[in-house]
C-alpha cells in the first residue's frame, strides 16, 4: 500500500508548458493523418530505442518570419530569404522564407522542437515549439536586426561582441558572452475577460528570479523594460503598457534579459523565469515558471504568463520528488498527448488502431499497459536501475546539444527539467509500479474548495464562472460548482456536461479506470489544451491543483461529503 501523498509534492512540467509554455510554447495539438517517419531498423529488438522503426508520424509547421521592431511596433513585415532550422529533430531540411515571409517544414509529432531564423543582417533567433499532432499554419516566429537588437544593448551598457570573465557559478577563469531573451508579461486573460493574455504593465526587474543550472544567482544583466511599442529606455524602471488607440487593448509588457554563458561549452543552455509580482494590486500574481532555450550570442523570444494568483506571500520552494514517486498517478502522466498536459509520447509509442508502438515501446492504455514496456526486469536498457542517466527513457528524449539527435523530436530540453527529474526519481527508487489501494485524496476537503472557492481564498478560480452570480440553470456550460458537496458530485459525476470540443466526454470526469486525464474538468482549464474555455487556470499538470483532482479521479473519484 502506498502512504498518502502530498499535493505539494509534483512539480513537473515547469515550462512547458508549456512547456512551459506562454503563451507557453507554440502549442500543436493530435490529430492525425500525416505520414510516418521510420526512423532506423524496424527489426531492431524488443529493447531497441524510439528511433528503431514503428510508428513516428509528422505535421507540417509553416508560419511567417517578422522583423522584431516592426512587431513589437504593431506592424508585423515580413522578413524573406531567412533560413529557418529546426534543432532537436532527426530527419528535418531547412526551409526558406519567401518573399511573404512564409516557410513550410515537416516535423515529428509529439514533443518540441527549436526553430532558429537566421539571415545576414540579423542576429539570429530562436523559439521553441511544442507539437502535438494537428499541422499548424500560423507558427510564426520573429528575427531581430542586428542594428535593432544592438540598440537595445546599447540603451542598457550591455556589449555584446566582447568577451567578459564569467561569473560563479560558471569557472570565473573563463570567458563568457550574452544569450538574450525578449518576451512579453501576460496575464492570465482576465484583464480583457474573454481570456485573450493582455500585457502586464507595472513589473518591476527585482521581481523577477532567473536561474542557469536551477542557480538563481546564475550573473545576468536585467531584466530591462521596453517602451509599449518596443523602444528602448534606461529610464524604464518597470514594465511598460498603454492602450492601442486603434483596438483599446493592452499593448506593451515587453521585457529583455542578457544572461551569460560560456565561450567553451554548448552555445544553449536552459533558464527557468519566474515572477512573483504585486503589480495587480491587493494579490501577489504569479508569473512563470516558464523554461527558455537562449544561445549564446543570439535571441530567444519568450512570453511569461500568468499562472496563479494569492495572497502577498512568496511561497516556499517546492521540495525534491519524493522517494517512493507512484507509477500510475506521477508517472504515466507524463506520457500523456500533449493536449492533456503530457510530453505526446504516446502519440509514436502506442498500438492504437493497430499501429506498431515506435520502438516496440508501447505507453497507450493505462499505467499498468505501459508499465508492461518499461518494467526494469524485462528491459533493463529502457529503464536502468543501476545506472538511471543511462535509461533509454532519459536519454533517448533529451536535446542534444552537442551531438546527433537520437530520438525523432525532445523531449526534455535538458536535465534539470523538472519531469526529467521526477523520471529518474522513480527509476533511482527502483523503478516500481506502487498501486494505490486505499484513496488518499478527499473530495469533500480538498476538492470541492477548489472549485467553489475564490481565488482570494485558495480556490483555482472557477468561482468567478460557475459560483458567482450563478445558478444551475445560468451557469456556463450548466457547471454550476455553488451548491453542498452532493450537488457538486452530481454536477462533476452524473450531470451531462456540455462538450464544446466534441471530444466525446460525457460527463465532467472520465470514469474509465487509467483514464483521468481526458476529464474535461483537467482539460478544459489546462494551459496548451484547445478545449473552449475563457481562461486556462492551471498552468500544466504540475499544477499542484491539476495534480490533486487527478489524483482523485484515479484513485476511483470516491464522495466523502458527510
Amino acid at each position: 500500500m502506498r502512504t498518502s501523498k502530498h499535493p505539494y509534492l509534483l512539480p513537473l512540467f515547469s515550462g512547458l508548458l508549456a512547456a512551459c509554455g506562454g503563451q507557453p510554447p507554440i502549442l500543436l495539438l493530435p490529430d492525425s493523418g500525416t505520414p510516418p517517419l521510420v526512423f532506423g531498423n524496424p527489426d531492431a529488438g524488443p529493447d531497441a530505442g524510439p528511433r528503431d522503426g514503428g510508428y513516428n508520424p509528422t505535421v507540417l509547421v509553416s508560419g511567417v518570419a517578422r522583423n522584431l521592431e516592426d512587431f513589437l511596433g504593431g506592424t508585423p513585415v515580413p522578413v524573406a530569404a531567412a533560413e529557418i532550422e529546426a534543432k532537436g529533430v532527426v530527419g528535418v531540411a531547412n526551409d526558406t522564407t519567401a518573399p511573404t515571409g512564409g516557410y513550410t517544414m515537416r516535423i515529428p509529432q509529439n514533443g518540441y522542437v527549436t526553430l532558429k531564423a537566421s539571415k545576414a543582417g540579423y542576429i539570429s533567433t530562436y523559439e521553441t515549439v511544442s507539437v502535438g499532432g494537428l499541422d499548424i499554419n500560423n507558427a510564426n516566429l520573429v528575427i531581430g536586426s542586428s542594428t535593432y537588437v544592438t540598440s537595445i544593448a546599447q540603451a542598457y551598457g550591455v556589449d555584446l561582441n566582447a568577451p567578459f570573465a564569467c561569473h560563479a557559478p560558471n569557472p570565473t577563469a573563463s570567458q563568457c558572452n550574452y544569450a538574450i531573451v525578449i518576451g512579453r508579461i501576460l496575464d492570465d486573460g482576465t484583464e480583457n475577460n474573454d481570456g485573450t493574455a493582455a500585457p502586464m504593465g507595472g513589473v518591476a526587474s527585482n521581481e523577477f528570479t532567473i536561474k542557469g543550472n536551477n542557480d538563481a544567482t546564475w550573473y545576468k544583466k536585467g531584466p530591462y523594460f521596453l517602451s509599449s511599442l518596443g523602444v528602448p529606455s534606461a529610464g524604464y524602471t518597470t514594465s511598460q503598457r498603454d492602450r492601442s488607440p486603434t483596438t483599446n487593448r493592452y499593448r506593451g509588457g515587453i521585457y529583455v534579459t542578457f544572461l551569460e554563458v560560456p565561450v567553451d561549452g554548448p552555445a544553449e543552455q536552459d533558464f527557468q523565469i519566474s515572477i512573483n509580482s504585486a503589480a495587480g494590486g491587493a494579490l501577489t500574481r504569479y508569473f512563470g515558471p516558464v523554461t527558455v532555450k537562449a544561445f549564446r550570442n543570439a535571441l530567444a523570444w519568450r512570453n511569461v504568463p500568468q499562472t496563479g494568483e494569492g495572497t502577498p506571500v512568496v511561497p516556499p520552494p517546492p521540495p525534491p520528488p519524493p522517494p517512493n514517486v507512484d507509477f500510475d498517478t506521477q508517472i504515466y502522466p507524463i506520457f500523456l498527448p500533449v493536449n492533456q498536459g503530457g510530453y505526446g509520447c504516446q502519440g509514436c509509442h502506442t498500438d492504437q488502431g493497430g499501429q506498431t508502438p515506435s520502438g516496440g515501446l508501447n505507453l497507450y492504455g493505462g499505467p499498468e499497459i505501459a508499465y508492461q514496456g518499461l518494467d526494469p526486469a524485462r528491459y533493463p536498457q529502457r529503464v536502468n536501475t543501476a545506472n538511471p542517466t543511462a535509461s533509454y527513457l532519459l536519454v533517448r528524449p533529451l536535446y542534444e546539444a552537442n551531438g546527433v539527435q537520437d530520438h525523432p523530436i525532445y523531449a526534455f530540453s535538458d536535465t534539470t527539467i523538472p519531469a526529467y527529474q521526477l523520471l529518474y526519481a522513480w527509476i533511482q527508487g527502483g523503478a516500481i509500479r506502487n498501486v494505490v489501494v486505499n484513496p488518499t485524496i478527499s473530495f469533500y476537503n480538498q476538492i470541492r474548495p477548489i472549485l467553489y472557492r475564490s481565488s482570494a481564498e485558495g480556490g483555482a478560480g472557477c468561482y468567478a464562472c460557475h459560483v458567482n452570480g450563478v445558478d444551475e440553470n445560468t451557469a456556463p456550460g450548466g457547471a454550476y460548482f455553488g451548491g453542498d458537496g452532493n450537488a457538486l458530485y452530481y454536477a462533476l459525476t452524473q450531470a451531462t456536461a456540455t462538450d464544446n470540443g466534441a471530444t466525446g466526454e460525457q460527463y465532467r470526469i472520465n470514469k474509465t479506470p487509467n483514464n483521468a486525464g481526458y476529464s474535461l474538468l483537467l482539460t478544459n482549464p489546462l494551459n496548451g489544451n484547445i478545449e473552449p474555455h475563457p481562461v486556462k487556470l492551471f498552468y500544466g499538470v504540475e499544477d499542484p491543483r491539476y495534480q490533486l483532482i487527478y489524483t482523485w479521479i484515479s484513485e476511483g473519484y470516491v464522495n466523502d461529503t458527510p
